[in-house]
């Protein structure tokens, strides 16, 4: 009987070799695509995160631009009389449960209470309701605010100072990825000869 060398296969350590190197090539693919697809989602839930903090400080502004402010503003509070809605508003960053995770989380929220007049709005507990949670994620933020100065309603509108409330807000965990954003309402709470 004749050899036959020229038919040779591979060997037992051959085929080990290649199917190592194959499983370590496709457990690298396999971490690149969970990494990408991990990456993926936190950038979604970012934006969505975003997206609401924007939509709530839109409301904030469009409720204080018709609003006179309590005398009492805090960094992480702010109330007021909307003469729009003619009601109390009270906008307040604190912490929160997540009710998927039960961990502590930062988020804005909105307090309002219909009033016949500004008096009863400087007392927090005047408003009975509940306050509704405007933001989504870890959201923190911070009230700068200036009251309208004026002496009295006969006041000269060159030596009057328009209040101004700035709102600052930072989306996302702390050192992750954190999305700032900022905004400025000029109040409209001067005299009515002064108004549009």
């Amino acid at each position: 009987m004749k050899k036959r060398s020229h038919l040779k296969g591979f060997t037992l350590i051959e085929l080990l070799i290649s199917f190592f190197i194959f499983s370590l090539l496709m457990i690298v693919v396999l971490y690149v695509f969970a990494q990408q697809t991990k990456n993926f989602r936190f950038s979604e839930e970012q934006q969505r995160n975003v997206e609401n903090a924007q939509f709530a400080m839109n409301v904030m502004g469009k409720i204080l631009r018709t609003s006179a402010l309590a005398d009492d503003v805090s960094d992480s509070e702010i109330m007021g009389y909307d003469f729009s809605q003619g009601s109390c508003v009270r906008f307040l960053f604190n912490q929160a449960p997540d009710p998927v995770t039960g961990e502590s989380k930062g988020v804005l929220r909105m307090q309002t209470e219909l009033a016949s007049n500004p008096s009863p709005c400087d007392d927090v507990s005047y408003y009975s309701q509940a306050p509704e949670i405007l933001t989504t994620g870890n959201v923190d933020g911070q009230f700068v605010a200036t009251s309208t100065k004026r002496d009295d309603i006969d006041t000269a509108a060159n030596e009057m100072e328009v209040g101004r409330v700035m709102i600052l807000m930072t989306v996302g965990d702390v050192g992750e990825n954190e999305s700032y954003m900022q905004t400025s309402v000029s109040l409209r709470d001067y005299p009515v000869e002064l108004s549009f």
